[in-house]
């Protein structure tokens, strides 16, 4: 999915958000496990923002890849927080400051992940391609 340079202004968030750093990198702590050895083991951090509730971070979306002209977004929002704006969130504030950047936002999603889809859609992404993934086996 690619978001248009044409594509409607984002909504603003109900939520507070933060631009995740070095600096504020105590705000992990509040995650589940796997996503915050995840989220360390990207350090220095790729652009990532952050949707909290209660001063906790809840849900995190960031530059899973990123080249001068291009970035492809990635979320990952705690189970109890879902369908409640957080992942829309963060993400709306990742995407609004790549394309104050200059690059164009991609979202990759497979087809069965309706929510990625839904997300993406609400935030002005559509069908630009398809990837077909595999591998290879000893």
């Amino acid at each position: 999915l690619a978001r248009a340079p044409s594509a409607p202004r984002l909504p603003a968030s109900a939520h507070e958000t933060v631009e995740l750093s070095g600096t504020n990198d105590g705000l992990l702590d509040s995650l589940p496990r796997a996503l915050r050895e995840e989220l360390r083991a990207l350090r220095p951090f790729p652009p990532a923002f952050g949707a909290l509730a209660g001063g906790a971070l809840v849900s995190v979306a960031y530059a899973f890849l990123r080249s001068e002209r291009y970035t492809d977004v990635s979320i990952d929002t705690v189970p109890a927080f879902r369908r409640s704006g957080f992942g829309r969130a963060a993400a709306a504030a990742l995407v609004a400051s790549e394309e104050a950047a200059g690059r164009t936002v991609l979202w990759g999603a497979r087809e069965t992940n309706r929510a990625a889809l839904a997300l993406a859609a609400a935030l002005g992404f559509s069908r630009a391609g398809a990837l077909h993934l595999g591998a290879l086996r000893p």
